[in-house]
């Protein structure tokens, strides 16, 4: 008695990835920022998030909005370099005291859990902005 005649076919593996595929989606994006440019991005990065913050604070609660802040930070180091996301990371530090802790429209902290939550806020932006910098060829 024969037993059952089992062929193993090999695997159709196409070409390894080249090793340089990563380097070129860093490639197309923008050369890091200096001087004035730092500046000028973080301050409109920054002024959209706080408008597109303020629409959504309609509807959402005010500590959401920190993640808006934070979105920017991420998207600003990713595609403009570490030093851009580091300013932006201030400038949302500062911008959402002023427009979405109480009382609004000063950096005047009245509730001690206010304060811990926009200096955690400031720790996640900046370790988020300096992880997104060490993964970055340039």
């Amino acid at each position: 008695m024969e037993g059952p005649n089992i062929t193993i076919a090999p695997a159709k593996i196409g070409p390894a990835p080249r090793t340089s595929d990563h380097l070129e989606v860093w490639a197309r994006l923008p050369r890091p920022l200096r001087g004035v440019a730092i500046v000028g991005v973080s301050m409109l990065a920054t002024t959209a998030a706080t408008l597109l913050g303020l629409v959504l604070g309609l509807w959402l609660p005010p500590q959401s909005v920190s993640l808006v802040y934070l979105l920017a930070v991420m998207l600003t180091a990713l595609a403009f370099g570490t030093a851009t996301g580091l300013a932006v990371a201030f400038l949302a530090f500062l911008s959402y005291n002023f427009f979405f802790i109480a009382p609004i429209y000063t950096f005047t902290i009245t509730d001690p859990q206010e304060v811990f939550a926009l200096i955690a806020f400031l720790a996640v932006a900046i370790s988020t902005c300096s992880a997104i910098g060490s993964m970055s060829p340039r």
